[in-house]
C-alpha cells in the first residue's frame, strides 16, 4: 500500500476538538470554474445560494483556499489523496493531456488511500454526488 499524503484530511479532521463527544460533519464541494463571488455566501447579487448560506452560516466557511491544478482530473486527484496530482500519476495522460475523458483507460490507482477511506476509518460515513473524473473504468470506480 502506498504511503498517504493526507494534509488536507488532518486540517479537516483538527476542526473537532478534544472535548466533544460527537464527531464533527463536514461536506467537501468542489466545483469547476467557480469563482469567489459566485455564489452568496461569497457576496454574489447575481446567484442566490440558500442553503449554501444557510450551511456556511451554521457551520465553518473558508475565505481562503487553493487547488493544485486549472482542470478537473488533477484537481480531484490531489483532494481526495492530499497528494500532487504528479505523486499519484494524476497530472498527465498519453490519451488526454491533463483531463480523463470517458472511456480513458487510467484512473486513480486503486492502491491511493482516498479522504474517504481516512474518514470511514474514524467512524464517518462518506458519499460522493456529481463528477468524480478520476477514471471510468470498474476498477477506478469511487466506489471501488
Amino acid at each position: 500500500m502506498r504511503i498517504p499524503c493526507l494534509v488536507s484530511t488532518l486540517i479537516l479532521l483538527s476542526i473537532v476538538s478534544a472535548e466533544e463527544t460527537r464527531k464533527t460533519n463536514f461536506i467537501v464541494i468542489l466545483c469547476d470554474n467557480l469563482g469567489y463571488g459566485d455564489i452568496e455566501p461569497f457576496e454574489s447579487k447575481v446567484h442566490r445560494t440558500p442553503h449554501l448560506n444557510r450551511m456556511a452560516k451554521e457551520g465553518r466557511k473558508f475565505t481562503h483556499f487553493c487547488v493544485t491544478a486549472g482542470v478537473c482530473t488533477p484537481s480531484r486527484a490531489s483532494i481526495m489523496t492530499g497528494c500532487y496530482a504528479p505523486r499519484v500519476q494524476m497530472h498527465l495522460n498519453p490519451r488526454n493531456h491533463h483531463v480523463l475523458l470517458p472511456i480513458s483507460p487510467y484512473g486513480l490507482h486503486p492502491d491511493e488511500i482516498t479522504l474517504a477511506e481516512v474518514v470511514n476509518e474514524q467512524g464517518y460515513a462518506t458519499t460522493i454526488i456529481g463528477k468524480w473524473h478520476l477514471g471510468d473504468q470498474p476498477e477506478f470506480l469511487p466506489t471501488q
